[in-house]
């Protein structure tokens, strides 16, 4: 929460939070914990051209794989496993049974 209370000649400023641990070294890493932190303590100083909201950098999640670890992979995915269940599912039958 942010309030803004006007006096005689200035303004006093004050922000409400539930608590600093957003702060705390372990997450501020998270989302944009940092920069709400700096971006509220430049609103209470009074220097609001110096809140920033920066864009979201793209992460590169992009996998590249080679075509042998491609088929590797596909055969593992598509014919090893399901066999690998289906004798597992026999197995268990035949010895229940």
């Amino acid at each position: 929460l942010a309030l803004t209370r006007e006096q005689k000649d200035f303004a006093q400023r004050i922000v409400v939070v539930g608590d600093s641990a957003f702060l705390s070294n372990m997450y501020v890493g998270n989302g944009h914990n940092l920069d709400l932190g700096v971006n509220m303590v430049n609103w209470l100083a009074g220097r609001d051209k110096s809140i920033i909201i920066p864009p979201r950098a793209n992460k590169d999640d992009t996998v590249i794989l080679s075509l042998a670890q491609l088929y590797v992979l596909g055969i593992g995915l598509v014919i090893v496993l399901p066999l690998l269940l289906m004798l597992t599912g026999g197995w268990l039958w035949w010895r229940r049974r």
